[in-house]
């Protein structure tokens, strides 16, 4: 399990940075940390705003695929589903920080203060995009 992997949504350009430059570049601006000064005239003040952190899980869907904080998650679980067969939930991968761990929350539930341990849930578990990239998802 490598929990160390991290990636950032930049809000100005509406992209995903995975690169580890790129990252590294978005992870200074998070943490206001000036940039090095080069041989021009490019804007080296800090933007904290202009990045959203997601830290990967270190755990993988049903069919392989890293789960990253901000992912969307179709899940086919009895808890939600009500043992219906072939009911899928969706749900965002979040970090609870009230009980230190990532957990799913539903988006259809209507108590959303409800979070979905990863314990056990691997095959039920399929990854089918993010909410910055595929916000289309959320609503339908």
């Amino acid at each position: 399990m490598n929990l160390r992997k991290i990636r950032f949504w930049s809000t100005e350009q509406q992209l995903m940075l995975y690169t580890k430059v790129s990252c590294v570049s978005a992870f200074g601006h998070y943490l206001n940390v000036p940039q090095m000064p080069g041989f021009s005239d490019i804007d080296i003040t800090p933007h904290p705003e202009r990045y959203i952190p997601m830290v990967f899980t270190g755990k993988m869907d049903c069919n392989g695929k890293e789960i990253w904080e901000g992912d969307l998650i179709a899940l086919d679980f009895p808890m939600f589903t009500g043992s219906a067969p072939g009911k899928i939930i969706k749900c965002v991968v979040v970090y609870d920080e009230t009980e230190a761990m990532f957990g799913l929350k539903p988006l259809e539930v209507k108590d959303n203060s409800a979070t979905v341990p990863f314990i056990g849930l691997k095959k039920e578990i399929k990854v089918i995009g993010n909410v910055y990239e595929n916000s289309e998802l959320i609503n339908s």
